[in-house]
């Protein structure tokens, strides 16, 4: 019995494999059938337009390829044909190069003339360079020549050529495609041509990709002459439906084939049920000519319409701004245009205002209700759609409906994506009760935002935007709203002022002074400066409400398993209790902060700043603890003012609060709460106080100035630097850097801003044409510190004049009876460490002006040793560029002579490696054996290590005499301790 029904399921089973198996195959004839009749259509529309498909073409060939036999050989004579060689002024060297070696190939040129003949066609950027290089010696033959051009002009070594290749996406016409993909192939060395032939598909627009894959080109030159025919044919096609008003009933636009196939229609198109079915050009032209409708044969008025159902495909937008969306039917009503719901150029837009909180000239802010919690309404005629913030939707547990999604284009350019629609929201304004339908947005500064879609459902409105006051007629019903006004100051004389303090009222005494900010500007340039500035007045504004999401928001990366950190507040005495009340208000009113429920939690203290004003300061050290910390490179000050050198005009930037002009991610919000006496509050902008806040905002702003950084732009941090080595070229780069921070929404601080200035304080330097020097102000600072009493002030001390080490000679020397206190325990001020406090501030007083390095002429390296130290400068055209010394102490000071020469020749190498590498270098002591320190016979392990230090290097060594050498001598001969240097070595 058992075995029976076991049967019988077997069975069962059997047949149900069986019917799904001949269910496959006849879903497989189908899917043959359909491709044999998409191919037809298509060849059908290109008969149609008369551009049948071209026949597959012949097997590639190499067309440069020539064939001779020997008596073309003897006939050929290249001396013959007369070729111009290349002129190259510093652009495309790799194409240079090539034509180049292609001339020498054909005319034989011997290789010790190559050289001579491109020197005699270099022109421009390249011949200046071209001379300052070969005074050096650097080119001795034409494979050197052709490395060190590629090296100065070719493309970075970060350069990948075949990312930029596999990114590529045609933004134009194919022809402009294929000469970008061509320029990138070209420099990936390797690649198949069944590779390339993928990588130039993938980056086809749509429209004209999928009919090019269907037709399978064979190789590139294939593809690209389909693709051009695709073109032409969807312009043409676009041309026609325009001027005739009349379309086949298949979807049209950007994305017409990949919608037409994958959408209902193609569903439909293949099965007529619904008595819809495909219009060709031959039919339309038939019926054109009988009088007939396109779609139900029957005899067509402009009152006719069609019995059958009309159907709508509703094509969505793509993330890129060209591409739009277009709604188009079935049926020809009125003139021989399809119906459209709404236009092909609308797309959901939102103003920065109701993304940023900003009040604006068209906006106005009314407060309302909904499920009985208080929100605060724009009115925003800026903005297209109306909107609910996803916070705001989320804790009233609104029914949303997410099959709705949006993408909605901001009015920077930017596109934010909006999931899910409340299809009726009961929102209570001033007594009147509105049942808007309001799609899902991060919002700041309001809680939902009405725009045209709302306003569009009233009848007349009148809006008086400077009395905050609206008028308008909703279902017969007149109605006006009264706007938020935004709280105003006011101004009194002193007589006024008198009066009122010897009455009851109340008020806040505000003392106006002027600043005074002085701004050497260079001559006859006030003009040009202030029409510029007032250009992009702007940018100088105040900050308004939150910046506008970028791909740099800040993220709060916890480690794995961290629980969320919550911190109970302090104890404030009662006068900081009303000032962080205080302080809070004004966060609030400016929406950086909000009110927050969020599980973590910091303390907050207040510390008083210069001007006797207080600080909030909020505590995140137990939540920096379990951040994981991130690795961006912060930018070396050094390396920065290395980029000077040539320039003459200098103007300084400084961004206006710059961690709040950036974002934190929504989802890490929660962490950046913060606890007071009172509430609970968290941060919508990076706060003060987090790791990892400067390799944000240090990487928002490398990737804002990519284009200008090391050519006329610095930047580090919030200090933006634009230099240039004339006035003309400086209003040009200022205009540049301005506009990038307009496009950007970054504002500036004009009080703190210097414009078109000959020397320039920047990061604690003064830069100007003849080099880099100490800020005056710093060094009044140390001159003025007073004696340290203890470890904590001479670490201090220390720390601010180490900043300028590199200006100081001896400093190391100096300073060394001073570090020797900072060791545990042994601090105790003496005579000694008097005398060098008192001698660094004497070195200090006085430092030179230091050259800025040009890397086109070589560098020199003086350095000498004495019996207790080391000491060397770096100079180019006898000027100094850097100054190094450095004690010795332990088994360092039982060295001979030769060794402490030697030690600090690798010293001064590796110090300043970044400047010697891939050019040659000079090196001077005054220890004449080490002239011949590469010819001679090593003498121990320890020196055979450090001359392998100088493997690599391009240089040779000369000899000084000691009495010549008085500036690294001097660096040298000074008393001290400090680190051991064996371990550098």
């Amino acid at each position: 019995m058992a075995e029976n029904t076991r049967s019988k399921q077997q069975q069962q089973h059997v047949d149900a494999l069986q019917v799904q198996m001949d269910q496959t195959k006849q879903e497989l004839h189908e899917v043959k059938t359909d491709v044999q009749e998409i191919k037809d259509m298509l060849r059908a529309h290109f008969a149609q337009q008369n551009n049948p498909l071209p026949p597959p073409p012949p097997p590639p060939h190499n067309p440069f390829q020539l064939e001779f036999d020997n008596t073309d050989r003897r006939r050929f004579n290249p001396r013959g044909v007369k070729l111009e060689f290349p002129h190259f002024q510093g652009a495309n060297p790799t194409a240079w190069l090539f034509k180049a070696n292609h001339y020498f190939d054909f005319h034989q040129t011997p290789l010790p003339h190559r050289l001579l003949m491109a020197s005699y066609h270099m022109e421009g950027e390249a011949l200046v360079w071209f001379q300052e290089v070969e005074n050096g010696g650097l080119f001795r033959d034409w494979e050197m020549f052709s490395r060190a051009l590629l090296l100065r002009f070719g493309p970075t070594a970060y350069d990948d050529p075949m990312e930029a290749l596999t990114r590529l996406k045609q933004s134009g016409t194919v022809a402009a495609y294929m000469s970008q993909f061509e320029a990138l192939a070209n420099r990936v060395r390797g690649l198949s041509d069944s590779h390339k032939l993928s990588c130039f598909l993938s980056g086809l627009r749509d429209e004209v990709r999928i009919p090019t894959r269907i037709l399978n080109p064979v190789h590139l030159h294939a593809a690209y002459g389909l693709a051009k025919m695709q073109e032409e044919y969807y312009c043409s096609t676009k041309k026609f439906t325009k001027s005739t008003g009349d379309k086949p009933n298949t979807m049209s636009g950007s994305n017409s084939f990949q919608s037409f196939y994958s959408g209902d229609a193609y569903h439909k198109w293949k099965n007529p049920t619904g008595g819809t079915k495909p219009v060709y050009s031959t039919q339309m032209d038939e019926k054109r000519r009988k009088g007939l409708c396109y779609h139900c044969d029957e005899k067509w008025n402009p009152l006719h319409k069609c019995k059958s159902p009309k159907i709508y495909l509703l094509q969505g937008s793509e993330d890129e701004g060209d591409e739009q969306e277009e709604l188009q039917g079935d049926e020809n009503v009125g003139k021989t245009q399809p119906e459209t719901l709404f236009s092909s150029n609308e797309q959901p837009e939102i103003s920065l205002a109701a993304i940023a909180g900003t009040p604006t000239s068209k906006t106005m802010r009314v407060v309302g209700s909904i499920l009985g919690e208080q929100v605060i309404i724009l009115l925003d005629s800026g903005s297209s759609h109306n909107f609910i913030d996803t916070a705001v939707a989320s804790r009233l547990k609104f029914p949303v409906d997410y099959s709705v999604n949006l993408r909605v284009r901001v009015a920077n350019g930017q596109g934010l994506s909006s999931e899910g629609i409340c299809r009726s929201a009961p929102l209570k304004v001033q007594g009147n009760l509105l049942n808007p339908p309001l799609h899902l947005l991060d919002l700041a500064g309001c809680g939902i935002v009405l725009g045209i879609q709302w306003l569009e459902t009233l009848d007349t409105i009148s809006w008086n935007f400077s009395k905050s006051l609206m008028n308008f007629v909703l279902d017969g019903k007149p109605i006006e709203f009264k706007g938020l006004k935004l709280n105003s100051s006011v101004v009194e004389d002193g007589d006024k002022l008198l009066k009122a303090t010897m009455t009851t009222e109340k008020g806040i005494l505000l003392q106006i002074m002027c600043e005074e900010v002085t701004n050497e500007k260079c001559e006859d340039v006030d003009g040009q400066i202030s029409d510029l500035l007032e250009e992009f007045e702007g940018v100088f504004s105040e900050l308004q409400g939150l910046p506008p999401p970028r791909g740099h928001d800040h993220h709060i990366v916890l480690k794995e398993g961290t629980q969320p950190i919550s911190n109970r507040p302090y104890r404030y005495p009662y006068y900081q209790k009303t000032e962080i009340e205080k302080i809070v208000t004004e966060l609030l009113m400016s929406g950086v902060v909000r009110p927050s429920s969020s599980p973590f939690a910091s303390p907050v203290l207040l510390v008083r700043k210069a001007d006797g004003s207080w600080r909030l300061c909020v505590d995140y050290r137990a939540l920096n603890k379990e951040t994981i910390k991130a690795k961006f490179p912060i930018p070396v000050i050094d390396e920065l003012l290395d980029e000077l050198f040539g320039s003459v005009i200098f103007s300084k930037l400084d961004l206006r609060s710059g961690y709040h002009q950036v974002r934190v991610v929504p989802s890490d919000i929660p962490k950046t709460a913060f606890r007071t006496h009172e509430r609970h509050y968290e941060f919508l902008v990076m706060p003060f106080g987090l790791t990892n806040v400067p390799a944000t905002f240090q990487g928002l702003m490398n990737d804002v100035f990519k284009p200008f950084l090391r050519k006329f732009v610095l930047v580090f941090f919030d200090d933006i630097l634009v230099y240039s080595k004339s006035m003309g070229e400086h209003v040009d780069h200022l205009r540049e850097v301005l506009n990038t921070l307009k496009q950007h929404c970054l504002f500036a601080k004009k009080s703190k801003c210097r414009f078109a200035v000959n020397e320039v304080d920047y990061l604690g330097h003064i830069i100007n044409d003849k080099g880099v020097m100490a800020d005056p102000s710093k060094i009044v600072s140390m001159i003025e510190w007073p004696e340290p009493k203890n470890v904590k002030a001479l670490r201090g001390f220390l720390g601010l004049t180490s900043y300028y080490l590199k200006f100081i000679r001896n400093y190391g020397l100096i300073a060394a009876p001073l570090t020797s206190l900072l060791r545990k325990n042994s601090f105790s001020w003496n005579p000694e460490a008097y005398e060098a406090f008192t001698a660094l501030k004497q070195a200090m007083s006085q430092p030179p002006v230091l050259k800025l390095p040009d890397f086109s002429k070589p560098f020199v390296i003086e350095c000498d040793a004495s019996r207790k130290g080391i000491g060397a400068v770096l100079m180019q055209l006898g000027q100094p560029i850097y100054f190094l010394n450095q004690a010795l102490k332990g088994k360092a000071l039982l060295l001979s002579k030769y060794e402490k020469e030697l030690l600090a020749l690798v010293i001064a190498v590796q110090k300043w490696r970044p400047y010697f590498l891939g050019q040659p270098f000079i090196i001077k002591t005054d220890q004449q054996a080490l002239k011949f320190l590469l010819e001679q016979r090593v003498g121990n392990e320890k020196q055979q290590k450090w001359i392998t230090k100088l493997m690599g290097y391009d240089f040779s060594i000369e000899y000084k005499k000691g009495k010549e050498n008085k500036v690294a001598d001097a660096l040298s001969r000074r008393e001290g301790e400090t680190e051991n240097l064996f371990a550098q070595l």
